[in-house]
């Protein structure tokens, strides 16, 4: 539901037209991408972050955790895509910048760790 809504509310024509109706009929399973090891859900204090390249697309580098959907099984299946939240600069007041990026399985740099069990509850 996350990934649904964050498409649907900013992913472009394209996108919506493109990635929308696999996700809703479940031929495709989505994530959204914003917890870390180090920041929890502090979306200021991300450390992911993403570099435009000379070519014009976008390089992304960090670390995400605690994932829904994010590794969908023991032997680490990804989601088929993912709403990726990423520091991208800091504006003339030095406040954080932050895009979201969809990144599908099978893009190059983009794995998937383990899934993480019992993760709610006293134990999260």
């Amino acid at each position: 539901m996350l990934f649904v809504n964050n498409l649907s509310f900013n992913g472009n024509e394209e996108q919506k037209a493109r990635i929308l109706p696999k996700v809703c009929s479940g031929e495709w399973i989505g994530a959204m991408a914003m917890s870390e090891p180090d920041a929890g859900t502090d979306v200021l204090g991300l450390s992911t972050t993403a570099k435009k390249t000379e070519d014009g697309n976008w390089c992304i580098n960090g670390r995400k955790m605690w994932i829904t959907n994010g590794c969908l099984d023991e032997t680490g299946t990804p989601a088929d895509v993912v709403w990726v939240y990423a520091r991208t600069g800091t504006d003339e007041r030095g406040r954080v910048e932050m895009s979201t990026f969809i990144v599908e399985a099978g893009m190059p740099g983009y794995t998937v760790g383990q899934k993480i069990f019992d993760k709610t509850g006293m134990r999260a």
